[in-house]
């Protein structure tokens, strides 16, 4: 895994080449996972419980959880919805039995660490699809940001470990990895997140970020862009010159810059 991809976790000690995802430390995609699901079971309240999902209809929403974009898993349940199943049980049976699939399906290595990522995100899409009640007090509001990679990047793993640690400060954080222009663009667009997040590894990247900014701030006016991640360290003064709102070299730094631009947003 290039150095890069652990500079925004704090951590920048020379590794090896990109880990598999037998080397992925577990603790860390169980707690990106337990994210999500702790966002399912806050969504909505359900009075009874909840029949545990046919196990083939489970397969088929992993599978279109791990398709390219949003469109096949959100098809799928709209299609749930057409057959009568109340929104409370997609949210409290559905949803985090397809996240718990989804887990073992990695752990066994039927499916890479980049792809339950991906996957993750979009459950998560899924969610405030569903969900009709505003957030609950202390989420969401100022102190929600989306973490994205931008199009084709496909080094995650340092971006969902700032993720982790930017949650245990408090944060509500989303996750956008490696999807498209567009579905970033929907994304930010449907949800009013007051920080997105991008990690910025190299000059490509930057090149490729400076042409998508107007999209940006035109899909979500009011959200703040902070830049991070191993061009913003080696290269802070043409990171500068990228129409952003903050920059920050580290996790440390990125909690500060968040800070000041969650208050600016809110003023």
């Amino acid at each position: 895994m290039p150095t890069d991809q652990l500079r925004i976790a704090g951590d920048v000690r020379a590794v090896g080449p990109t880990p598999c995802c037998h080397t992925l430390p577990h603790d860390t995609l169980h707690d990106v996972a337990q994210a999500a699901l702790r966002r399912v079971a806050a969504a909505v309240v359900h009075p009874a419980a909840t029949p545990a999902p046919p196990l083939p209809e489970m397969g088929a929403l992993c599978t279109a959880l791990c398709a390219p974009g949003i469109d096949a898993a959100r098809a799928m349940i709209d299609d749930l919805r057409a057959r009568g199943v109340p929104d409370g049980d997609i949210l409290h049976s559905h949803l985090p039995a397809a996240a718990r699939m989804l887990g073992e399906q990695w752990e066994n290595d039927e499916i890479s660490f980049v792809v339950v990522a991906q996957a993750v995100g979009r459950l998560q899409r899924l969610v405030h699809h569903l969900r009709r009640d505003p957030p609950r007090p202390g989420r969401g509001g100022n102190r929600q940001a989306l973490f994205a990679t931008l199009p084709g990047e496909t080094h995650t793993l340092g971006v969902v470990i700032a993720a982790d640690s930017l949650r245990q400060n408090g944060w509500d954080i989303d996750l956008s990895l490696g999807e498209s222009q567009d579905a970033l663009l929907d994304q930010l667009a449907e949800q009013d997140h007051a920080l997105l997040g991008l990690s910025i590894g190299s000059a490509r990247t930057a090149r490729s970020l400076a042409a998508l900014l107007p999209d940006l701030r035109a899909a979500a006016p009011r959200t703040r862009i902070l830049l991070s991640g191993a061009y913003i360290a080696t290269e802070p003064e043409a990171a500068a010159r990228l129409a952003a709102d903050g920059w920050a070299r580290d996790v440390a730094g990125a909690l500060r810059e968040m800070a000041r631009l969650a208050g600016d947003r809110a003023a």
